[in-house]
């Protein structure tokens, strides 16, 4: 299941989804959004670029835009997406240079 949430132009600034038992593309939809993987429980491996990393339960993991990624194995976790303005706030941005 996917949720997003958009700014006042209708472009997804976040994504939540929950991921289980899946293989994940070597791309994430949003290439160019950075990313946070909660994982719950695990037993996976993650390759990052060309760097492979042992998951296990409870690990949280993260990567930059635009690297590659591929998740295999057995896992139940949360992956969340955002793109750079997602810390700027609409009603500011002016203010705060965003």
């Amino acid at each position: 299941m996917t949720h997003a949430l958009y700014n006042k132009k209708n472009e997804k600034i976040i994504t939540v989804t929950t991921l289980v038992n899946n293989t994940f593309p070597l791309l994430p939809d949003n290439p160019n959004f950075y990313g946070v993987f909660f994982f719950n429980k695990a037993d996976a491996k993650l390759t990052i670029d060309t760097k492979e990393i042992k998951v296990i339960d409870k690990n949280i993991l993260f990567y930059y835009p635009y690297q590659k990624l591929q998740l295999e194995g057995s896992f139940e976790c949360v992956f969340i997406q955002f793109h750079p303005d997602f810390f700027c706030i609409d009603i500011h941005a002016k203010d705060i240079g965003c």
